[in-house]
Parts: C-alpha cells; structure tokens; sequence
C-alpha cells in the first residue's frame, strides 16, 4: 500500500496542476494546441518552460520522499515527462511539434486526472483547511499566474471564506492577512474601472468666480 504524501508531497503537486492549467490556458487563448505552439516567439516557450516545471517538481518528489507516495501516477506518464524535458533541454531547435501536441493534448489530461485522484482526498477534511491549503498555494505561486488564474483564485478563497463567515466558523489569524489583502487589491482594481466624468466634454459653463456677477447682453 503506498504511502500518504505530506504536505510538502501534496504541495508540488497542487504546483504540477498549476502549470498544467497555465499550459491549457495558453492552448485556450491561442486557439488550440498546433496555434500555441506555432508561436516561436511567446506561447511556445511558455509551454515548454511549464513541461520544464512539471517535470522539475517530480525530480524533487523523487528525491525528497521517493515516489511511493504517488504511485497512482503511472510509469508511463512519469516517463513520458521526463522524455519530454530532456527533448526540449537538448534538442528546442528540432522540436517534434505532432510529439509536443500529443503530450499535451493526450498525455497531460491523464496526468492531471492521476494527481487529482491523489489530492483530492487531502484537499481538507474541513473547510478551514481547504481554505489554508487554497491560500497556500495563491500566496507561493500569485507573482506567476496569468492574471486569468489569479483571479479565479482569488474569487474562490474570497467565495469560501465568505461561506465560512457567514457560518461564524473561526479562520487563521495568518489567512485573514492575506484574505484582506486580495479583498482590498480587488476594491481597488473595482475603483479603478469606474469611468470619471470628463470635464472636456462638458459644455456648461463654469460658475462665475468669487465677486464677479453674470454679465448681460445690453
């Protein structure tokens, strides 16, 4: 039987699923795979740098804790990572693009349903830990996200923790700090879009000043 993986386990893998969706997000925005990883110059080394990442944060599973404690990942997709990496680290200019397609198209969609399969049973027994893992993960990773992704980050520890208020359940003094940060940032990006009136399309005329009365036509 496999063993539990600790925080610091679950840790890298909540960062696995994260560049998993940056490189989906990409994919998205770009049209499609082919579209993505057409571009020389933007997406597809973005994408390559997340396949980078990923296969980075399994090494150091690896190293740290052995990979006994995911083993619902299978060898196959482990592999397949590892492959991946050392083709684009030795061999960018001569990329395979059908390869890179497939990893991504096939491969990494049953990569993030093994992690999950693994995750989703210590996202939190109760919703103030849920709640503290949400937030660790914003806070390690928020200076990276696509802005996309940092504000559905945002919006889902802001939804849970109003439920939890509203519920009067107690939350982490050190949680609270960082909720009434992005409470406060997303206030001010709110004040921000309001529109000011602007006076150079105004055709009223200014009131007259201190001690000077209307003038009239004669």
């Amino acid at each position: 039987m496999p063993n539990k993986p600790n925080e610091r386990v679950l840790y890298r893998l909540d960062t696995i699923l994260e560049s998993i969706q940056f490189i989906e997000e990409i994919c998205q925005k770009c049209g499609g795979v082919d579209s993505a990883l057409s571009d020389r110059h933007t997406y597809r080394p973005a994408i390559m740098m997340h396949l980078i990442a990923i296969q980075e944060q399994f090494q150091k599973i690896q190293k740290e804790d052995g990979l006994d404690s995911i083993k619902a990942i299978s060898k196959y997709n482990l592999q397949g990572i590892y492959d991946t990496r050392n083709e684009i680290a030795h061999n960018y200019e001569r990329l395979k693009i059908p390869q890179m397609t497939t990893t991504i198209s096939y491969d990494l969609p049953q990569l993030k349903a093994e992690i999950k399969s693994i995750t989703q049973d210590f996202e939190g027994k109760t919703p103030q830990e849920k709640l503290s893992r949400m937030i660790k993960n914003y806070n390690a990773n928020k200076d990276i996200f696509y802005e996309e992704t940092r504000l559905r980050k945002e919006n889902a520890i802001l939804e849970l923790y109003g439920k939890l208020k509203n519920d009067s359940i107690e939350i982490d003094s050190n949680d609270l700090k960082i909720i009434q940060s992005i409470s406060n940032r997303n206030t001010q990006n709110d004040s921000s879009n309001i529109d000011e009136p602007d006076s150079s399309d105004d055709d009223t005329p200014p009131p007259p000043s201190q001690g000077q009365g209307t003038r009239h036509k004669r």
